[in-house]
């Protein structure tokens, strides 16, 4: 209601000020087109500072965080002034439309299905989830009906567990507020918390038997900006410095578990919750050697993170390059701000999930709650 009541403001001042200026149509009909140019001219703008300096940059790091949906509200009532006195300038604004939409909004055509080619192998689907130490029983609904092979969940409650399927057909493992459900054996599980990952951030490494040979897989939940933005908000003196801080923590998390997971091999998924949007510097620099679920099979923006005024995708699913994604969508509320993400992966690679470089010597089964 706030954004409609917003909305309605705009047009009202436009429709006013066009009835004020008519007396000088020409003089309205420059100041339309010129502030046509500038919009277009600042979306690029936006667009270049959030790919350059985003997380290196902190006002660039706020707005990448931040609500992108007002960069529209400019766009109505330039639409309707240049329709009404200067019809020239939609051709300055349709443009503009598409940069605003697609690299700063980060709404996602899945165009890259039709080049992939699918060998009709089985799908093994994934579901990850952070439910906020949330109780709910609307995530055990969406297993039902979903029925995935691996859920991962982060802040994981145990007391009263939030998600509790049929021990005969499932596998589980907690390591902490890291939950992981698999309808293949856990052969073997490392707390890379525990081992390499700077606090405040959590990784468990899954060692899952699958028919073909085992894979790896990776339930993650990289430090959460949210306070640091938070104290911003409120003027803190520390705040700027803190969110630059962070920005180096997620930095240093993304490199140690890309590094970590190409070195398991290219049938390595990851999956949970990054506190990242995936237009972030830190994606294209660190997780480029993975195929990211969402970019590639996913439809529209995709937000996963739900807080007001605001929506964001920071909630991912990657895999290496012997997986391929058939589909990937977020799922319905569950009664915590991140919305449940789905995605189908292929296995591409010649030979059995073995011979994809997967290490199958060693380990032995944990054990499993």
């Amino acid at each position: 209601m706030k954004k409609m009541a917003v909305l309605v403001f705009l047009l009202l001042l436009v429709i006013y000020a066009v009835r004020v200026a008519s007396r000088t149509p020409e003089r309205l009909r420059r100041s339309v087109f010129c502030a046509c140019w500038l919009y277009g001219i600042a979306s690029v703008g936006l667009w270049l500072i959030l790919r350059v300096t985003g997380e290196q940059w902190w006002p660039a790091t706020v707005f990448l965080f931040g609500p992108r949906w007002v960069w529209l509200l400019p766009l109505i009532p330039l639409i309707v002034a240049a329709v009404w006195v200067r019809r020239r300038a939609l051709w300055i604004l349709l443009p503009t439309v598409w940069v605003v939409l697609f690299p700063v909004m980060g709404f996602n055509v899945p165009w890259r299905l039709v080049t992939l080619h699918f060998q009709g192998a089985p799908c093994v689907r994934v579901l990850t989830c952070n439910i906020h130490r949330q109780s709910t029983a609307a995530l055990s609904d969406v297993v039902s009906v979903v029925k995935p092979d691996v859920v991962v969940i982060q802040e994981w409650s145990a007391q009263p567990p939030a998600f509790r399927p049929d021990r005969g057909q499932w596998y589980f493992c907690t390591n902490g507020e890291l939950f992981l459900a698999s309808r293949y054996p856990i052969r073997k599980v490392v707390d890379l918390s525990v081992q390499t990952l700077p606090d405040p951030g959590m990784a468990v490494c899954y060692e899952l038997e699958m028919p073909g040979g085992n894979i790896h897989f990776i339930n993650l939940r990289f430090a959460s900006p949210h306070s640091q933005l938070e104290d911003l908000r409120w003027h803190s003196p520390s705040a700027y410095a803190e969110v630059q801080s962070n920005s180096v923590l997620r930095a240093a998390q993304f490199r140690i578990i890309s590094h970590y997971a190409l070195d398991l091999g290219p049938a390595t998924i990851l999956a949970g919750d990054f506190n990242t949007p995936d237009g972030s510097i830190l994606f294209r620099e660190y997780c480029s050697a993975f195929c990211n679920g969402f970019s590639v099979a996913g439809w529209g923006f995709g937000h996963t993170y739900f807080a007001p005024w605001e929506a964001t995708r920071i909630d991912n699913i990657l895999a290496g390059p012997v997986w391929r994604c058939r589909r990937c969508w977020v799922g319905p509320d569950v009664g915590s701000p991140h919305r449940p993400l789905i995605a189908d992966w292929e296995f591409i690679g010649q030979g059995n999930v073995s011979g994809a470089g997967i290490d199958t010597n060693g380990g032995t089964r944990d054990n499993i709650p």
